[in-house]
């Protein structure tokens, strides 16, 4: 039977929310008259970098990064969206509706917005970090990720003066992480100073001395490192707000962990060696529950799988397995260039040739028919697991099939 729902709408947006007595409204942009409007069409048919821009500039929201390259070998990068200017705060936490400190002002000016064309590194690179600069004049919020992916990326490139569209594929399934790494190295440093007559701990400090940082299916280590991350991030919170470390789940923990291990203030933890051993013992028992007490026999793969589930054939009664995929080993991590959480991955690997379009290449992460009996429904499935890619042809194609549509008139 039809159900009759209400749902209180103020000016700052409709209600989602209501505890103790406290309503939440949720102001957003893209929610605004016009604010979804997506100038794609326009994108696409853009032929210079001032009409890529020019389409770019009526984006209303939500906010997104753009990448640009031309065949004249011209790149370039921009932010586009609707982006408030608010008066007085920044916009990362709730505000009171009654007081105006926190009121819109109009949007941010596109012409404002960060922007860069051909560089003079000649490379531009964007993946999810914040754009904003410092001194940028706007209060601009956001759940951005961490500067680890962007850092690696980049030094990845800079390693070389040229590049072939194929080799680029092992750029995107880079699995090194600088903050495992360097929290492990932390960890040994911590053992070695506190010198605690413990064979576990030992044991387990070993498996992270031999580790190059790399989150790899497969490892030890980086199921090990994860766990010390994991128990770091619980006892900080706890710390902070006793009995509230599962709700600080953000992007920029992660940020917040490397600060406080960097500059150890001792109003937070009296001794620091003596936390990451408190860690690392954490660490250890999660991981005995999970995968045994023997360390060196973990498997970070089996820690955190990779399952793709239909959506709507992985809910038919009794044969609904047959739809998904997976459980399988995945590599990568939240800090790694290849990012993976358990629940986010990579959804598209391509690499374009803007000299030869024909030698351009690209990987779904299954393939591209959504019919479980279809050829094509995994065919690229296990090139996608062990970063492989195919061959993007935009002329020379040789169809086993076509499929005609008629729009009826």
């Amino acid at each position: 039977p039809a159900q009759r729902i209400v749902n209180w709408y103020t000016r700052h947006g409709p209600i989602f929310a209501i505890d103790d007595g406290q309503a939440y409204a949720l102001h957003w942009s893209a929610a605004e008259p016009g604010g979804f409007a997506f100038p794609f069409l326009a994108v696409n048919r853009a032929q210079s970098w001032m009409e890529f821009k020019s389409a770019l500039s009526r984006l209303g929201g939500p906010a997104l990064n753009f990448v640009y390259a031309d065949i004249s070998g011209n790149i370039g990068y921009q932010v586009a969206g609707r982006l408030p200017k608010r008066k007085n705060c920044a916009g990362d936490l709730p505000a009171d509706g009654a007081k105006p400190d926190c009121e819109w002002d109009g949007s941010i000016p596109f012409d404002e917005l960060p922007s860069s064309y051909n560089p003079p590194s000649g490379v531009l690179v964007t993946a999810n970090n914040n754009p904003f600069p410092k001194d940028f004049p706007y209060k601009v919020n956001g759940n951005f990720a961490t500067t680890h992916r962007v850092r690696q990326i980049t030094s990845r490139l800079k390693g070389r003066d040229k590049w072939k569209a194929e080799e680029m594929v092992g750029v995107q399934i880079d699995a090194y992480s600088a903050f495992s790494h360097r929290l492990a190295q932390q960890t040994i440093a911590a053992f070695d100073a506190e010198k605690p007559n413990a064979p576990d701990l030992s044991a387990a400090v070993e498996v992270l001395r031999a580790w190059g940082g790399t989150m790899q299916k497969g490892q030890a280590a980086p199921m090990l490192a994860t766990l010390i991350y994991e128990q770091l991030r619980q006892i900080v919170a706890d710390r902070a707000a006793a009995g509230q470390s599962e709700l600080y789940r953000f992007a920029a923990s992660v940020q917040a962990i490397e600060q406080l291990l960097q500059e150890r203030p001792k109003n937070w933890f009296p001794d620091y060696d003596a936390l990451m051993m408190r860690a690392l013992r954490g660490a250890l028992e999660a991981g005995a529950k999970l995968q045994g007490s023997n360390v060196s026999r973990w498997d970070f793969g089996q820690y955190q799988p990779l399952r793709i589930q239909s959506p709507v054939g992985g809910n038919i009664p009794l044969v609904g397995r047959l739809f998904n995929l997976g459980p399988v080993a995945f590599s990568g991590s939240p800090t790694s260039v290849v990012q993976y959480t358990g629940r986010l991955g990579p959804s598209l690997r391509m690499t374009t040739d803007l000299s030869d379009l024909e030698h351009s290449f690209a990987n779904l992460v299954t393939g591209e028919s959504g019919q479980r009996f279809s050829t094509h429904y995994k065919d690229q499935w296990d090139a996608y697991l062990q970063g492989r890619t195919f061959a993007m042809p935009f002329s020379h194609v040789n169809a086993k099939d076509v499929l005609s549509v008629n729009p009826s008139q």
